[in-house]
């Protein structure tokens, strides 16, 4: 059996055997709210030592679901007519792979009230729109801690 959550983070680490993955599936030791004051836990992904950095790594770009709440009742409506709906789907609509999650974290994280950083690694592969209104422009926008891949160990 697979210990990773995909295959990227699989291939992710391979690369990077230095990093710690986080097997266990622990989330930090704190509760985060979305904007509406829903509570959530972030479960991280690797920890980079070297640089006491706690990494989200994607292979897709973030969606733009802005809550929780959209998020799972998009899923829940989309699940019910869809009995296998496929990875794409699960991207566009989960909350784990939310632009505005991922901000909430990082602005919290990288705050003053944390001893450690955060950061959103896209692999180089992932397709990210460069244009005013594209995924770059997004994630800027909401002021997230991000980076391709070669960025990150260069």
């Amino acid at each position: 059996m697979n210990p990773y959550d995909s295959k990227q983070e699989s291939y992710f680490h391979k690369r990077h055997p230095e990093l710690q993955y986080n097997f266990k599936g622990e989330p930090f030791d704190y509760t985060f709210k979305d904007i509406n004051f829903e509570p959530f836990k972030c479960i991280w992904d690797f920890y980079d030592a070297d640089t006491n950095t706690y990494i989200e790594y994607k292979s897709y770009k973030l969606n733009k679901n802005p809550t929780k709440e959209i998020c799972r009742n998009t899923w829940e409506g989309f699940t019910t007519y869809n009995k296998r709906p496929s990875i794409y789907n699960k991207m566009n609509y989960s909350w784990s792979n939310s632009g505005m999650k991922q901000s909430i974290v990082s602005h919290k994280i990288n705050s003053d009230d944390f001893d450690f950083n955060f950061i959103v690694v896209f692999s180089d592969k992932t397709k990210l729109t460069d244009n005013k209104r594209g995924d770059k422009a997004y994630m800027n926008g909401l002021g997230l801690n991000y980076c391709m891949e070669s960025e990150y160990f260069c």
